[in-house]
């Protein structure tokens, strides 16, 4: 299984996603960064999906494949191959954080520590 595609993602900027968090809107947050980086740093209520270990973590979490999936790393590029896999597998409603955790500690929750 290919995690380098080049499938087109929808991307979702930092305070869209604020928004969708605000409004309780149903949808599942995936950070695909490492154990270690999700220790020091997260968007609450996120599911933790390494992209070293992506395809068994995303099995294990086992997301219904019409849910709504946004997924974040550190600036959004490891993010984003993952959200290219799930679209290959045939899941329908995938987002990329634009610019990942790292954007959003800039511009939505400054508590959100930055490395």
């Amino acid at each position: 299984m290919n995690l380098d595609n080049t499938t087109e993602v929808k991307n979702i900027e930092p305070l869209e996603l604020k928004s969708l968090i605000d409004s309780n809107q149903k949808f599942f947050l995936v950070d695909v960064r490492e154990k270690d980086e999700y220790s020091f740093c997260k968007i609450n209520n996120s599911i933790l999906c390494p992209l070293s270990d992506f395809i068994e973590s995303i099995k294990s979490a086992k997301l219904d494949k019409k849910s709504r999936i946004i997924l974040y790393c550190h600036h959004g590029k490891r993010s984003l191959k993952a959200a290219n896999y799930l679209i290959e597998e045939g899941y329908d409603d995938i987002y990329n954080l634009m610019g990942g955790i790292d954007r959003w500690s800039l511009e939505v929750d400054d508590s959100v520590e930055r490395y």
